[in-house]
């Protein structure tokens, strides 16, 4: 159990203070799991992953830019 807390407090740091557990496994679920598909498929045809554009990663206004 302690170990699912320090991974936790790991991944929610790179979502931000105000993430949620809720908010996490959501972005796990949908956005996380379709970069790495599309991460996996860009590499098994040699592309160069720093080449590729993903959507969750594009800021598209709202909220804070940095």
């Amino acid at each position: 159990m302690r170990q699912t807390l320090m991974i936790f407090a790991a991944v929610a740091a790179f979502f931000g203070s105000d993430a949620t557990a809720a908010g996490i496994k959501f972005q796990w679920a949908t956005r996380i799991k379709e970069d790495a598909a599309v991460l996996k498929e860009a590499r098994a045809n040699g592309v160069d992953c720093k080449d590729v554009t993903l959507k969750s990663l594009v800021w598209v206004g709202g909220g804070r830019s940095g």
